[in-house]
């Protein structure tokens, strides 16, 4: 007991250190909105939320909302940051279980400072619960693997109940499931038995959703339009994006992935053979479903790949873990030297080249280390374990927190150079993940609305909003000035007249303009506005963009 108070009492304070002071004030994305509005009407169709609809999740923002908190910002923010203590504190139970605890709580300190991670802590509740759920259904899921019929119920009940929160990790999570059913049941008829635990519990939620929704059949029809259009069709190659897009996802998926484990490349030197069989099929099947659908189907924000990175801040856990183990006894006469060049020459690399050249360093140089330290491990003296398992996790800290701290990671080259395409890329998909884009984000937003009241202020009743791809998300505009229509360019040839929570109409353009509005514009390059002459003739609102 004393054990787990500690570890609670450790995940409180990091979340309420890292994660509290930058709470946002606002509703960050188009999907909080959507939430926002869920709370009070619960309507996939009309994005109240948007589809699967995220019942469970759902239940949870209207519990909160019960209990007195104030509006839905505070409701969402008081979920993002219980949701990352509570990923934190499963994840260092489901390590424990599948490693041991020294693997466990280096798990967790990578995972509290890994970008993608640290980036939903703040921006969406939602997808932070993608760690819950992931490390939750694993835990027990390893359970069963080792033959606990218990566990393997309890695996699919919380798989069950889970798909509640993001409906496809309980596709993506099935073969690790599946696997622990079959090896903790000895008959069909007890794997039989644990099928209809799982099922049961996605009927729980999937029937009184799809009735709310008008039907299962319905409700079905829905989510497939809007995994096609405006979900998976915007991304994946599969389903309709186009080869440049696709590509740059991609890349977005790497980087938001795999970023952390350019600094494990010294621990991974050193640690040996760190995974056991069952364990390393045991993480690839964890993880290999959910990168497959990312890259295939669908991803476009850091906060889809959580599902993800328990799987690689546990072996990174592990691979510290483990090399350290080693490394204290076996001290190098070099050790000294290495520890001392390296980070000199990690800044050198900063001060004198560019940005991204310090992640290759990093991973270069911790090989090179690596190396070093293979190469001469007559031991010499003897150093704790944790103080070589500090030493080793620096790398991953120093890495972390330049991804997140530093605001330059913007970069745009028109050019066909494959390599430079792919560094844009990289770099935009690093600048999405940072501490400068969520202030970027907020502070953009707030005086973007600002404007807009005063803007309108300046003709009372004569002012509408038209928004063509701005970079403020219109679903926010229409949540903060919800008095003011607002005409939506979209680019699928329609022009939808937005007032308050609702939709007005949908209308083919080119649309007739009242005469003597005040047209406030949102576009990619900024705002602007223009006043529309009051006579006859007016012009008309020009048709979809490209």
């Amino acid at each position: 007991m004393r054990q787990w108070l500690t570890i609670a009492a450790l995940c409180a304070a990091i979340v309420v250190v890292t994660r509290v002071p930058l709470q946002t004030g606002q509703l960050y994305s188009f999907d909080s909105v959507n939430f926002a509005y869920a709370i009070g009407e619960f309507d996939i169709e009309r994005s109240q939320p948007q589809p699967p609809g995220y019942p469970i999740f759902v239940l949870e923002t209207r519990i909160l909302t019960a209990l007195r908190f104030k509006n839905p910002e505070s409701v969402l923010s008081a979920l993002r940051l219980v949701g990352s203590f509570l990923s934190l504190l499963l994840l260092y139970w489901a390590g424990q279980r599948i490693f041991d605890r020294r693997a466990a709580l280096i798990g967790v300190l990578l995972m509290s400072v890994y970008p993608a991670f640290y980036f939903a802590g703040l921006t969406s509740a939602v997808r932070v619960q993608l760690v819950i759920v992931s490390t939750a259904v694993a835990g027990a899921c390893w359970a069963a693997w080792n033959g606990g019929e218990s566990a393997a119920k309890w695996s699919g009940f919380l798989l069950g109940i889970g798909a509640g929160i993001r409906p496809e990790l309980g596709l993506l999570l099935l073969p690790l499931w599946a696997v622990g059913v079959w090896r903790a049941a000895a008959s069909w008829r007890r794997r039989s038995q644990l099928t209809a635990v799982l099922v049961l519990s996605v009927f729980a939620w999937l029937i009184p959703t799809a009735l709310a929704s008008g039907g299962i059949v319905k409700y079905f029809r829905i989510n497939w339009n809007y995994l096609r259009s405006d979900s998976a069709g915007l991304t994946s190659g599969l389903l309709g994006a186009d080869t440049a897009t696709w590509q740059m996802y991609f890349v977005w998926l790497v980087v938001w992935t795999f970023s952390g484990l350019l600094g494990l490349t010294l621990p991974a030197v050193l640690a040996g053979r760190a995974l056991s069989r069952m364990q390393a099929l045991f993480l690839m099947l964890w993880f290999a479903p959910s990168f497959a659908f990312a890259a295939l189907v669908h991803v476009a924000d850091p906060g889809h790949v959580l599902a993800m990175l328990p799987v690689i801040a546990l072996l990174g856990g592990r691979l510290i873990a483990r090399a350290a183990e080693r490394l204290s006894g076996q001290m190098s006469h070099l050790l000294a030297v290495v520890l001392l060049a390296f980070p000199a020459s990690l800044v050198w690399v900063y001060l004198k080249m560019r940005p991204e050249a310090l992640l290759y360093a990093l991973a270069g140089g911790g090989l090179a280390a690596g190396g070093m330290l293979l190469w001469r491990r007559t031991a010499h003296r003897w150093i704790p374990r944790w103080q070589a398992e500090v030493i080793l996790l620096l790398p991953s800290l120093v890495l972390f927190s330049f991804i997140w701290f530093h605001k330059n990671w913007f970069y745009s080259a028109k050019t066909a150079n494959v390599s430079e395409i792919i560094r844009q890329h990289l770099h935009s998909g690093l600048a999405s993940a940072t501490l400068h884009q969520v202030r970027l984000v907020t502070w953009g937003d707030d005086s973007t609305i600002q404007r807009i009241r005063e803007l309108a202020a300046e003709r009372p009743q004569e002012a509408v909003v038209v928004w063509r791809d701005g970079l403020i998300e219109w679903r926010k505009v229409q949540y903060y000035l919800s008095d003011m229509p607002i005409w939506v360019l979209e680019r699928k040839g329609v022009v939808k007249l937005v007032r308050g929570r609702q939709i007005v109409s949908v209308i083919k353009p080119p649309v007739e303009l009242p005469k003597g509005v005040r047209l406030i514009w949102l576009e990619r390059k900024g705002m602007r506005y223009e006043d529309v002459p009051a006579v006859a003739g007016a012009p008309r609102l020009p048709g979809s963009f490209r």
